[in-house]
């Protein structure tokens, strides 16, 4: 398990202060990949977790929202690699019969839970930083890779289910010809 820092500070910090803090080094690289800076607030954000810099007071409920949007990339990042285990625990497992359930779960999850844009656009600050969340954690990628995953586990199935029946079907049309 990986221990996340999440940090909040009203001083001004230079890129290798930031990356000495969320890394344990230099060798971050802060840009618009993964960092957020405006007037009011600089988020940076690393693989570990993230600084959020306030340069006014009173910053603490976007904060707040900005440590909320992170929890929530966290909560996707691991539905995706419990799904990713399961799906391959299955095809080790050889027990296809679960594909369907599996499937079934994803897309209900899909639909009730997961949302590129979680953020109203309204809120274009949050809206902003979600951005950079989501491709920063390479959240869309990691979604596909899945989805195709288990679209596979569907197709092994029916090919399964295919070889299966015809040799079912070889058997009957074998029992007819030695009737015959």
């Amino acid at each position: 398990m990986i221990d996340y820092i999440v940090a909040y500070t009203d001083e001004n910090m230079n890129d290798g202060k930031i990356s000495q803090l969320l890394r344990g080094s230099f060798t971050l690289k802060i840009d618009k990949s993964n960092c957020y800076d405006n007037p009011d607030i600089k988020v940076v954000f690393s693989e570990k977790g993230f600084l959020f810099q306030a340069k006014f007071n009173n910053c603490e409920s976007k904060f707040k929202d900005t440590m909320t949007m992170f929890a929530l990339s966290l909560a996707y990042r691991e539905k995706m690699e419990y799904y990713l285990n399961l799906t391959s625990s299955i095809i080790d497992k050889e027990n296809y019969h679960d594909v369907i359930d599996i499937k079934k779960d994803f897309y209900v999850f899909n639909l009730k839970y997961f949302f590129s844009n979680p953020i109203h656009y309204n809120y274009q600050q949050k809206h902003t930083i979600w951005k950079i969340i989501f491709h920063y954690y390479n959240i869309l990628e990691q979604h596909q890779e899945l989805k195709i995953q288990i679209e596979n586990l569907v197709d092994i199935l029916h090919i399964e289910q295919n070889q299966e029946e015809d040799k079912k079907e070889k058997i009957k049309e074998n029992k007819r010809k030695k009737l015959k």
